[in-house]
């Protein structure tokens, strides 16, 4: 007989290095909680200013939650950072004062499934790890195969879920784009191509001209998107600074004699990005299009990004930080919208970002 005691198992159906995510706490070197606001829902707000706690973590709690301007019942309330970026909950060992005092039923869901990502479909529940998250980037450079899929039962308590929207692919669909990243010696550029052919989507390789338009326009729509967020602007800044654009392809060379596991851990990383994301998002050929060009920006950022600021004297940490600042980029603007605004008019302009 089961212990009643025992956390109840749900099933899920998550990548196969899922089971082996755990959270690095305090040990982290750039923690998920700094330099990014954090939403709570509204019931996660009223339960936090209710909460049965010591008088310290009172005052903590008191003076780090503030309204939204507009609240929603899914985004009520953000914690504030202090002047140094960090959450005011964070401890001095790196460590969340709620969790640490109260463990981890307490936290806003939030706070206690990231960098998870629970996501309903229409064969039940799926999970992952965002790839924001050090500890997820860590776990799929050390894979040496491609990302196998299965269902296994967790002990982790889903959020309340929002209804399967009519517009949403099925998981077979939504597989199928994803397998074509992981088949043997297809470079993540073709792959892309093949995903842009398959949803009917543009995916004529610019050239040389196209290239420079691009990287000027992902310029423009970085440094819009560094105006509102500290964090977004120092990181537009690596970015977009270091060698001439012109000798990029040798540069690139130089990177991958010194990272010679690069391809095959990008295609895992977009593989877990596309999963996570439920990509594609809509069966509308508009909207597809739209996820189709920020795909081809996040594999030319992934690429610059990586020769601009790492190049061959880096480090596999620094490879990993880059990334989990870039998908912090990713996943906590409105990339895709800004991606299609500023790429607007440029027709397959967007997909040059392959050639990088």
């Amino acid at each position: 007989m089961d212990d009643e005691r025992s956390p109840k198992a749900y099933t899920y159906f998550v990548p196969d290095y899922f089971p082996g995510f755990s959270c690095k706490i305090g040990t982290c070197r750039s923690a998920c909680c700094s330099g990014w606001p954090v939403s709570i829902s509204r019931e996660n707000y009223f339960h936090l200013l209710g909460v049965d706690c010591t008088a310290d973590l009172r005052r903590r709690l008191d003076c780090s939650m503030r309204m939204a301007d507009y609240p929603t019942p899914e985004c009520y309330a953000y914690f504030e950072h202090r002047y140094d970026g960090e959450c005011a909950l964070r401890m001095a060992d790196g460590r969340c004062a709620v969790h640490a005092e109260l463990g981890e039923d307490v936290l806003a869901d939030v706070c206690r499934l990231y960098p998870r990502g629970v996501r309903r479909s229409e064969c039940g529940e799926e999970c992952s790890a965002a790839n924001s998250c050090e500890a997820t980037l860590e776990l799929l450079w050390e894979m040496d195969s491609p990302i196998a899929f299965a269902d296994v039962k967790l002990p982790l308590k889903p959020p309340e879920l929002s209804p399967l929207s009519p517009d949403l692919p099925t998981r077979e669909e939504r597989m199928m784009l994803i397998s074509y990243l992981q088949e043997e010696g297809v470079s993540p550029a073709a792959a892309i191509a093949r995903i842009g052919e398959s949803l009917g989507c543009d995916a004529v390789l610019g050239n040389t001209a196209d290239l420079s338009i691009a990287l000027d326009a992902v310029s423009t729509m970085l440094t819009h998107l560094g105006e509102r967020n500290e964090t977004i602007r120092a990181l537009s800044a690596r970015i977009l600074t270091g060698a001439d654009r012109a000798d990029y392809t040798e540069r690139k060379q130089a990177f991958l004699i010194r990272f010679p596991r690069w391809t095959s851990f990008v295609c895992r990383v977009l593989v877990n990005h596309l999963f996570f994301e439920q990509f594609p998002c809509s069966r509308k050929a508009v909207q597809r299009q739209a996820e189709f060009r920020a795909l081809c920006a996040i594999y030319g950022l992934v690429s610059y990004f990586a020769v601009n600021c790492i190049g061959e004297n880096g480090s596999e940490s620094e490879l990993i930080d880059a990334y989990a600042a870039l998908f912090r980029l990713v996943e906590h603007s409105n990339f895709t919208a800004a991606v299609n605004f500023f790429f607007r008019g440029m027709g397959s302009s967007c997909a040059s970002m392959l050639l990088l």
